[in-house]
Order: structure tokens, then C-alpha cells, then sequence
């Protein structure tokens, strides 16, 4: 089959951007062909953010040149057609069209008519139980299918931790913030407090655009004069999964302080970056809200917690007793090959296009 995959964000390559590459990378390995519409070849970029599991990706600029009804007319020629919405909505002639919807979030939903038989073109799919539920209550399109994100787990299992509390995520401001600010703020407290936080190293690493300087440049400010908290910014693969592979602890402060139920939006509506951490048995300490309530059994394979006094004092359990953390780490390591393994994102993805 000839596939088609569509979405506003692609340069962004953030978690959806993954997500979808690695539905391609199934499809690629089941023989089919997997098109990008994109105006430019992100091959190189891809590489370097993700690794080079995804060289087989092709790029279509043209279906962004076209209007009206040769838009439309472009899409017959495809079996499958994978799209993640923003908010609008096109006629696709491929065979069978898919929708990721990927935030719980109002503007999502067809705002008229002509955008609701639109909507309705496409099968809706999600991934996780979170998003899910939000779009049940809409009653838009039928209940959507949960198809949990792939997450890979390296065989190395004598992985030598250092004493280091991990962050990973975009640093912007908006919708579901990472909330770096919040973990700046817990882990100074933390450090004037319990003598344990001296040891360790707070580092924040993730992506940011030109639009997010400002937030990004509010929370460097917060850590200046702090050489016990560092910045990884846009770095590639190779040195995420380093440090990974080192922390011992993950923080996650996504939707902190929101009403879950009043602004779903602002909730982390998955975790893959938590759930990465975890297959590297780096313990995570994660507000409890949104997607990661699916991905951690609070005790067993990390630590969920509300106030910010629950993150510091959970934190500093696992570090006064390190045969708890190792005994966490590999129950998180466990948790991620059990329920996000390769081989169930596969059956799950071959079993959608069928």
C-alpha cells in the first residue's frame, strides 16, 4: 500500500512527530510505502533527534502547493492517509483516513457544519486513556481507539547511575508546559533543606523554537548563579539517551497547579519522555495527572505526587535508600517492556489499516 502522513508540526519533532514516524517505521516493515507531505526533506534532522531508524521516510512537497480540488484530487492516489489534526479538517480520497487527536482541547473539535462531515471522513485514534475519555464526552466521532506510543528498551541492563534528577522536555510556556519553573523552584528549596539534594544535579534538556525564548530565558534566570542546575538544549539523540541512561532520578511537572477535569489541555497527555526514562530504570517522581497516571503504578514503578513538598520528600526517600531506587528502576524498566513494547505498537498499528 501506498501511505500518506500529514501534520502541521513536523518540524517540531516532539512527541506526536515520533509517534508518527514510528507508525511508518511499522508500515515500512510490513512492505509499504510511506510519503510525508512536507515542503522540505527533514531526513538529516530526523536523524539527528531520533536516530536512524526512519532513513526509509520519503518527502512530498507538492500536496502543500496545491488548492481546491486538486488538493483533494492529490490524496486518491494513496490506500491510507495519517493525519494529526490542529484544528482543521480536509477531504481525503484515500481509501481509509486516520486522525490522531493528540491534545484534549476544544479547538480540536469541527467548529461548523461543512468542518463536522469533514471530521467525520477520519477515523479518530489516541494515545492514551486520558485523551480518550475527553473525546468520548464530545460525542463527535465513534470512541476512539487507544494505541500506546512505542517505546524502545535497551538491552544494556548494568547501567551505572550517577546522581543526577532528569527533566526532558520542550521548554515553552504554553498548553502543556513542561513546567521547568515548577522544578527550578522545588529543587533550590530542596538543596537549602535536606543535605541528600547537595549531591545531586538538576539538569534540564529538551527542544526549544524561536517562539519560546522568552519562557525558556524566564526559567535560565531562575537557575543563574546555580552551577547544580544545567541546560542541555537541542541536543541530539545520542546525548539524550546518555543521559538517560546516567540520571537516577525524572521529574515531570506537566499540568501542575490546572485542574485536571477544567484544563485537560494543559496536562501531559501522554509522557513518552517519561516513559524513556523509565525503560533506563531512571526512577520517575511525576505530578500526577493526564497520561502519566496510565504509565506509572504509584510504589511500584516510580512515584506519583500532587504538591510540590510530595516531590521533594518522595524524592528524598529514593535517595537515602538506594536499594528502593534499584528496586523501582527495574520495576519502571519492567512496566515500559510489558505494556509499550514494539511488538503491541505493531500488532495494534497493523491492525487499524487492515
Amino acid at each position: 500500500m501506498k501511505i500518506a502522513f500529514v501534520t502541521p508540526y513536523l518540524d517540531t519533532l516532539g512527541g506526536g512527530e515520533k509517534y508518527l514516524l514510528d507508525i511508518s517505521r511499522v508500515l515500512h516493515d510490513l512492505g509499504h510505502t510511506c510519503v510525508f507531505f512536507w515542503p522540505e526533506n527533514l531526513s538529516e534532522r530526523i536523524a539527528d533527534r531520533f536516530g536512524n531508524a526512519y532513513g526509509f521516510v520519503k518527502f512530498d512537497p507538492r500536496w502543500h502547493t496545491f488548492r481546491g480540488i486538486r488538493k483533494i484530487l492529490y490524496t486518491r492516489q494513496f490506500d491510507r492517509l495519517f493525519y494529526i489534526t490542529d484544528g482543521s479538517y480536509f477531504i481525503s480520497l484515500a481509501k481509509k483516513n486516520y486522525v490522531l487527536l493528540q491534545v484534549p482541547q476544544q479547538n480540536l473539535l469541527p467548529h461548523n457544519r461543512l468542518s463536522l462531515i469533514k471530521a467525520r471522513l477520519f477515523t479518530p485514534f489516541v494515545f492514551s486513556n486520558f485523551v480518550k475519555r475527553y473525546f468520548v464526552r464530545q460525542n463527535i466521532w465513534q470512541e476512539p481507539a487507544v494505541i500506546y506510543p512505542l517505546i524502545e528498551v535497551p538491552e544494556n541492563t548494568a547501567l551505572k547511575k550517577e546522581k543526577i534528577i532528569l527533566s526532558v522536555g520542550r521548554f515553552f510556556g504554553h498548553l502543556h508546559s513542561k513546567r521547568q519553573d515548577v522544578l527550578i523552584k522545588a529543587f533550590r528549596y530542596a538543596r537549602d533543606q535536606y543535605p541528600e539534594y547537595k549531591e545531586y544535579r538538576l539538569i534540564l534538556a529538551g527542544s526549544y523554537q524561536e517562539a519560546d525564548k522568552k519562557y525558556l530565558e524566564k526559567v535560565k534566570k531562575m537557575a543563574e548563579g546555580r552551577p547544580d542546575i544545567q541546560f542541555a538544549l537541542n541536543i541530539g539523540r545520542p546525548e539524550m539517551e546518555s543521559y538517560y541512561q546516567k540520571a537516577a532520578i525524572y521529574w515531570h511537572a506537566a499540568g501542575y497547579g490546572e485542574e485536571e477535569r477544567r484544563s485537560p489541555e494543559k496536562m501531559e497527555h501522554f509522557g513518552i519522555a517519561v516513559a524513556e526514562a523509565m525503560g533506563r530504570e531512571c526512577v520517575p517522581v511525576v505530578y500526577r495527572a493526564g497520561g502519566p497516571k496510565e504509565i506509572i503504578m504509584d510504589g511500584h514503578s516510580g512515584y506519583l505526587f500532587e504538591k510540590r513538598i510530595e516531590l521533594i520528600k518522595k524524592t528524598l526517600r529514593l535517595m537515602k535508600d538506594p536499594a528502593l531506587m534499584r528496586r523501582i528502576g527495574r520495576g519502571s524498566r519492567q512496566r515500559v517492556k510489558e505494556k509499550f513494547s514494539g511488538a503491541q505498537f505493531s500488532k495494534k498499528i497493523a491492525s487499524l489499516v487492515q
